[in-house]
């Protein structure tokens, strides 16, 4: 039994630390006090939203809540670390979506790649190469036109594409404020 003295003030606020002892990842739960042996050859070391990562024998991901209950199958090819109640997640074609903490998909599994941290409440999607912007609905909000998107100074976003010298800037709600060149 490990001391709640031996162990980082980090870890114990997220609820649980993660070890791998004799061949088998443990889970220790500060609610239960004790280790238990999880079923998963990974575990993510940290969480977000109370929800961890794992991935299981047959080396697909799903979740599982700080007393070891998985919430969300593993049934991903890949997966990430929630954020704000969010999560990005690969399916079998290796295409990814995102999905809420209830396990609902928010954003089918149709793009070659998508970037949550991009802005509030607006997903960064990649298709055929190009970027896009998507708002939670799955609304498209910026077409996937442009090499690159990046976040602008006061809720802009600033698209460069395959034309040299020239960059679009959009407001959060997709409206065209300005082309500029350079």
């Amino acid at each position: 039994m490990v001391s709640q003295d031996a162990c980082a003030k980090s870890f114990l606020e997220l609820g649980y630390i993660a070890t791998y002892q004799d061949g088998e990842n443990r889970l220790y739960t500060v609610n239960s006090g004790e280790f238990q042996k999880v079923k998963y050859t990974w575990i993510a070391p940290n969480e977000q939203d109370g929800i961890i990562c794992v991935q299981n024998e047959e080396d697909k991901y799903g979740y599982i809540n700080a007393d070891g209950e998985e919430i969300i199958p593993c049934i991903f090819m890949n997966a990430y670390d929630f954020r704000d109640g969010l999560v990005v997640v690969m399916n079998e074609k290796g295409k990814w979506g995102t999905m809420n903490l209830q396990g609902d998909m928010l954003i089918d599994c149709d793009y070659e790649n998508i970037d949550i941290s991009y802005a509030p409440n607006l997903i960064k999607v990649e298709e055929y190469n190009y970027w896009g912007v998507l708002d939670l609905g799955g609304e498209r909000i910026i077409d996937s036109d442009y090499n690159d998107i990046s976040m602008g100074a006061m809720g802009t976003m600033l698209a460069t594409g395959d034309y040299e010298g020239k960059r679009d800037i959009y407001d959060y709600n997709g409206t065209l404020l300005e082309t500029y060149s350079y």
